[in-house]
């Protein structure tokens, strides 16, 4: 419910159909106009710019996928079974956090720190400044380095909510 009301209320464009699921990502048009000396009125007609962003959405029975738009692709081809190469079921931290608090009915999410913190430093890069100061912040009082993975599950058992959160760490981090 929650990821159709993000694609319905969002400014989110389909980016491309994968296997008959639409692949959704954030769009926004503004309108930018130009002048010949700072001060001067705009030239000519607003024209339109278009801009694209992470993270691409996808949702298909039994599956809500959200990440760079390459993983969400690779993910909807390994659902539809005609993903190729390693699979994230091989990596031996999703094993971990899996076999710790995954397994039951429900809702299971993996996010690998090392991945995630790759993926925002990709973000931060043309992004505005703060983003990137914000950034060096966290890393500063956190190191993200201690954290190899977070999982969290949430099934409903005999009309009783469960919701786990584990956090995986490497033991030679501090």
């Amino acid at each position: 419910l929650l990821m159709r009301m993000v694609l319905t209320a969002a400014p989110v464009k389909v980016k491309e159909t994968v296997e008959g699921v639409k692949i959704f990502r954030p769009g926004y048009t503004h309108f930018k106009t130009t002048a010949a000396k700072p001060g001067d009125p705009p030239a000519g007609q607003p024209q339109p710019v278009s801009r694209e962003d992470e993270p691409s959405m996808a949702m298909m029975p039994g599956f809500i996928f959200v990440g760079t738009h390459k993983a969400v692709k690779d993910c909807i081809l390994r659902a539809k079974g005609k993903g190729e190469g390693d699979s994230l079921a091989q990596n031996k931290d999703f094993q971990a956090a899996h076999k710790k608090i995954g397994g039951e009915p429900g809702l299971f999410g993996y996010v690998s720190v090392p991945g995630l913190m790759s993926y925002a430093e990709q973000m931060t890069k043309g992004g505005p400044q703060e983003l990137g100061q914000a950034m060096q912040a966290y890393s500063k009082l956190v190191n993200p380095k201690a954290f190899k993975a977070i999982a969290f599950d949430m099934s409903l058992q005999k009309g009783t909510l469960h919701v786990r959160e584990l956090a995986l760490l490497d033991a030679n981090e501090k």
